[in-house]
């Protein structure tokens, strides 16, 4: 996380309360990719996946730097929880892809 966001909101405890609010601000969209990408049985498994990927781009975001310049956090943080779900999704069977024949 950019350093001077985690001295403004005090060390790494202040660092976990910042990330656990801002996953639960963005439940409701990591649910709108999960449910557009995955099939409903691994929605759960998914929607953890996808709260990490907002933890990634929270780690990566740096609005000085023009990491917002697709228009905020969201869209920033919107390829990272795709990336996460992709992922997982591609290194196992979790019914969106059909094998090749033999």
């Amino acid at each position: 996380m950019n350093p001077a966001i985690t001295s403004l909101i005090g060390g790494r405890s202040g660092q976990r309360q910042l990330q656990a609010l801002v996953v639960a601000a963005h439940r409701a969209e990591v649910a709108a990719v999960v449910r557009k990408i995955v099939p409903s049985k691994h929605w759960e498994e998914a929607e953890q996946l996808g709260a990490l990927g907002v933890l990634v781009a929270l780690e990566k975001y740096d609005p000085k730097t023009g990491s917002d310049r697709v228009g905020g956090f969201w869209n920033f943080a919107r390829r990272h929880v795709r990336r996460e779900i992709r992922k997982w999704l591609d290194d196992g069977e979790r019914g969106t892809r059909t094998k090749k024949a033999a």
